[in-house]
């Protein structure tokens, strides 16, 4: 569970609607954001990243990305993530959520300095608390 006072901001970037709820629920339970935010698509999370990057409160402190969606998959977001990252007024840690073992995809995701960490779905409690823990770290520190 994380201890700080000021929860981190949530977002989940997936088209399956059974896994985006199982997700945030665990989220919840754990009270490990102050609130999750999710889009179905990529194209939707970067018009949004681009509507408020201005403002630090409503951009997410961690995104967990899936690979395959329709409109924009997790690559094209990664793409034109990276093209708008310098922009933000604050930074976002993205994870990669996947239910692919290809290792074309995890060596892949490696090659994006963005990604934190490639996890495989459905996440773990254990994966989800350390990733938070982590976060917490990172923001204690700086």
């Amino acid at each position: 569970m994380i201890m700080d006072k000021s929860k981190p901001l949530a977002c989940v970037i997936d088209d399956d609607e059974f896994y985006v709820l199982a997700l945030t629920r665990m989220i919840e339970i754990f009270k490990l954001a102050e609130s999750t935010i999710h889009f179905p698509n990529g194209e939707d999370a970067i018009d949004f990243l681009t509507m408020v990057k201005d403002y630090p409160v409503q951009i997410p402190d961690i995104i967990f990305l899936d690979i395959n969606m329709p409109i924009m998959n997790g690559w094209r977001f990664l793409d034109k993530f990276i093209n708008l990252k310098d922009q933000l007024s604050k930074p976002a840690k993205i994870y990669m959520t996947s239910s692919s073992f290809n290792s074309l995809d995890m060596y892949k995701a490696k090659t994006y300095g963005t990604i934190a960490d490639y996890l495989i779905k459905p996440v773990m409690k254990a994966d989800l608390i350390r990733v938070f823990k982590e976060l917490q770290n990172e923001r204690a520190i700086s």
